[in-house]
């Protein structure tokens, strides 16, 4: 079984657009950025979450994805998996694109409570 044979799930990244609210904030509008991404999508374990608390990073949530062209950011977009109940919209609160031959990228996400 190769490592690409392990990404045996689909989800999608959205990016967000903001616009002033005329109130000093700004409202946010999200919409599809990539779609139908191979992924694997998994609980973190607590050796994990600490080495990421030590980059001050919060997540609770690691995905795997095929290297992508397109620039995914922490800021600007975030995943959505859907379990088969329903959609999960994760945070993405660190993308690791460093290895030696660009095999594939992790994602550190937060999932959000709605």
């Amino acid at each position: 079984m190769s490592f690409f044979d392990m990404l045996n799930q689909y989800c999608k990244i959205e990016q967000v657009a903001r616009t002033p609210d005329g109130k000093g904030g700004t409202t946010e509008v999200w919409s599809d950025y990539i779609t139908n991404l191979r992924c694997r999508i998994r609980a973190l374990n607590g050796r994990e979450v600490d080495n990421l608390q030590k980059l001050e990073v919060n997540a609770n949530f690691k995905c795997n994805i095929e290297p992508q062209e397109l620039n995914i950011t922490e800021k600007n977009h975030r995943l959505v998996f859907n379990d088969g109940f329903e959609d999960r919209i994760f945070d993405i609160t660190h993308v690791d694109k460093w290895n030696f031959d660009n095999h594939h990228w992790t994602l550190a996400l937060f999932e959000q409570k709605v």
